[in-house]
């Protein structure tokens, strides 16, 4: 007689194990029970209970359950066996994160009893007929070999064409279980039956494919020229324009057939190696197999072994980068970063580890880590009585899951006595696109804790401007990628965007922060645009705790005396001996800029200033008859300057008066200035002699114009 079928109940709350352990039994399975993730991994791990089918909580401890199923599909369980995901959420984006992890189905709490029967019995009995269709060589639905005859049929294919060259393709439909879940189970295997009778096509009689999963497809197929991405992305869209489903997407993991001692089955690994490489990368739809793919994978799967242990023991270290203000080049802040050293390994990089952490899930434990270890140096640093500066923290886009996110963040702060203004929260600009409303939320109650929010990697081309006017954030935070070193017109264009985005920040009345700064041309383009704070090489690297502290005690010692020296503000000067210079007026909203423009002009001019075109458009109306020039920024606040060209354009005063461009526009900045009525253009940063050949032809130009418009009146 056979037994009583064993599900894994897995939730850290007892009363809700208790609860689906009596249906369970009641409708008669027997069942195990485990509190969190990594007791149900050593359960399925030790083999001792052959487990049917898991129900599984999302929020738990020391593992949650998107990490158990990250776990389980690196070991190769979860085609073996099926997920039931619980939860007391009713947030669809944890049922499509749930689905993309590999889970077979959803239930929301509280259970009903009829409800969490049905969807055992019905998933187990597929799981049967599953392992039934497996014995036979037809697939039923799509009509290709099953696994095993795949592997027989391909083995025939090359024996008998030893001189040919042949390829493995393994490819599946991207969030093909979103597809199941939007449209239904039937309209999702009418698009398995296309793609199947499209693979056949394709192979046609000197081939071979196969289904060995869901929605995985395998093909031995004469090899083909390569193609590019764009081009097998136009294909794929030709091929299937009448699939039952639109829009959908096909990734592929192939493998050239160079060694035919291997076996056919661990030729479709590789494949499958090369096409989990492409996992979740858009624009990607191919991947061709190299041995680094599987040095990788090892590699990865080595690091992963290592986790749990490197967070008890420590082994991940605080660093701080110090950020600078612009204008004084003392330190305002600092950004926590993490590095790993292992005790064997030795050091690894944060571009390796990280990766692995965010598909994985591991992340958020590390980021809390992160937090805590930030809190504990800033509580430090209150005790001892050292300068306070604020710390920045990244949160990424996983931390957002946690329904304790909020607590967990503000708990920490009070547990260490921390002002929340001290512990800045990072977030990338395309997690806030990726779940606005759950993210916005999250934000937008630390920011009315006092916690400030910055938006890492601004400028990534994610955000429309629409919404970053909603987005609850204190300070952008750039990067320098857009000032890369490259040729002349690409730099130039960079330069301009980099440029129009400060601007548009100063618009939004946010600070910006610029981060990978380099060199003493960056430091002074980006002061000249009017970037708050820097962040890179320039001025440090990411420095362990002590020895930042030490470079922030030098730092703050001798500020003061080379600030008040370097930054002493300056007027415009206004006395008797002024009188009888020409009148120019500088409208632009950096203080820096425009002193220095005042410096440039003071000895032959007289000189007015304005820190915005509405502000310019004042001293213009009071001083139309005396004005000889006026310099003008065209991105600033209140009213930019091509708002103030047009005014003066209808108010007939850009006829009366030169006007000369100054802006960071780039190579076409002059052309543009032409086209705006302007009589010339001189660039930032400012360049005193080009500045005053400008000026002075501007100024010999208004008397011109007046000499000519007084003899018409004669």
């Amino acid at each position: 007689m056979k037994g009583k079928q064993l599900i894994l109940v897995v939730d850290d709350v007892t009363v809700n194990r208790r609860i689906l352990t009596r249906i369970l039994k009641a409708d008669g399975f027997d069942t195990v029970e485990a509190d969190n993730g990594k007791a149900a991994l050593e359960i399925l791990q030790s083999g001792s209970k052959p487990i049917a089918l898991i129900l599984l909580d999302i929020t738990m401890p020391v593992m949650n359950g998107y990490e158990l199923l990250e776990k389980m599909n690196s070991l190769g369980l979860l085609p073996i066996i099926p997920v039931i995901v619980t939860t007391g959420s009713d947030d669809e984006n944890a049922e499509v994160r749930s689905l993309e992890c590999g889970a077979t189905d959803f239930l929301v709490k509280p259970y009903k009893p009829d409800i969490v029967c049905h969807r055992v019995r019905s998933i187990l009995r597929l799981c049967d007929n599953a392992a039934l269709i497996g014995k036979l060589e037809i697939d039923r639905l799509t009509g290709l070999y099953s696994r095993e005859f795949f592997y027989r049929h391909a083995q025939e294919i090359l024996d008998a064409n030893p001189n040919e060259k042949y390829d493995v393709l393994c490819s599946n439909i991207v969030n093909f279980k979103i597809i199941n879940a939007k449209y239904g189970i039937h309209i999702g295997d009418e698009l398995l039956k296309s793609i199947a009778k499209h693979d056949m096509e394709c192979v046609g009689e000197t081939g071979v494919c196969g289904r060995i999963g869901a929605d995985t497809f395998v093909a031995l197929r004469r090899r083909i020229p390569p193609r590019s991405q764009e081009e097998i992305g136009k294909q794929h869209a030709q091929n299937y324009k009448n699939a039952p489903i639109k829009n959908f997407v096909m990734q592929y993991g192939l493998y050239p057939v160079d060694d035919r001692s291997m076996p056919i089955s661990d030729m479709c690994d590789c494949a499958q190696l090369a096409l989990a490489t492409i996992k979740h990368k858009y624009g990607v739809y191919y991947a061709v197999y190299d041995d680094s793919m599987r040095q990788s994978f090892l590699r990865e799967h080595q690091l992963s072994e290592h986790l749990e242990q490197a967070l008890a023991e420590k082994q991940f270290v605080v660093y701080l980068q110090p950020k600078h203000d612009t204008n004084t080049a003392c330190i305002a802040g600092a950004e926590a970063l993490v590095r790993w050293v292992h005790p064997e390994l030795g050091f690894i990089s944060p571009g390796e580890f990280i990766p692995l952490f965010e598909r994985t899930g591991f992340i958020s434990k590390l980021d809390r880590y992160v937090w805590e270890e930030v809190c504990i140096v800033l509580s430090r640093w209150i005790k001892e009585d050292k300068p306070l500066i604020p710390i920045s923290v990244n949160a990424s886009r996983a931390d957002f899951d946690e329904s304790d996110l909020i607590e967990f963040i503000s708990g920490l702060t009070e547990k260490y006595g921390i002002p929340p203004e001290l512990l800045h929260i990072e977030v990338t600009e395309s997690a806030y696109t990726d779940n606005p409303k759950k993210i916005i939320s999250a934000i937008t109650t630390l920011r009315d804790m006092g916690f400030l929010i910055e938006m890492d990697d601004f400028g990534s081309g994610y955000s429309s401007l629409n919404m970053l006017s909603e987005l609850p954030i204190d300070m952008l935070k750039l990067d320098m990628r857009f000032v890369q070193k490259g040729n002349d017109l690409a730099q130039t264009n960079n330069r301009s965007i980099l440029g129009f985005i400060v601007s548009l920040s100063k618009w939004l009345q946010l600070p910006t922060i610029a981060e990978g700064v380099e060199t003493e041309e960056d430091m002074e383009l980006l002061k000249s645009m009017g970037c708050n704070y820097i962040q890179g090489y320039y001025f440090a690297k990411p420095m362990p705790i002590a020895d930042f502290e030490a470079y922030m005690d030098k730092c703050m010692s001798k500020a003061p005396a080379e600030s008040s020296a370097k930054h002493k503000t300056r007027r415009a000067p206004d006395d008797e001996s002024q009188n009888g210079k020409p009148l120019v007026l500088v409208a632009e909203d950096i203080e820096g800029n425009r002193e220095l423009l005042i410096d440039m002009l003071s000895d032959d001019y007289r000189v007015l200033s304005a820190c915005n075109g509405q502000e310019a458009h004042e001293e213009i109306a009071k001083h139309r008859g005396e004005l000889s020039c006026v310099l003008l920024d065209l991105l600033m606040p209140v009213m930019e300057g091509f708002q103030l060209i047009d005014l003066m354009k209808s108010e007939g005063t850009l006829e009366e008066i030169p006007v000369i461009i100054t802006s960071e526009a780039g190579r076409d900045g002059e052309l543009r200035a032409i086209h705006l009525g302007a009589d010339g253009f001189v660039s930032k940063p400012y360049n005193a002699e080009v500045v005053e050949y400008y000026v002075r032809k501007a100024v010999n130009e208004r008397e011109y114009r007046r000499i000519k418009k007084a003899s018409h009146k004669g």
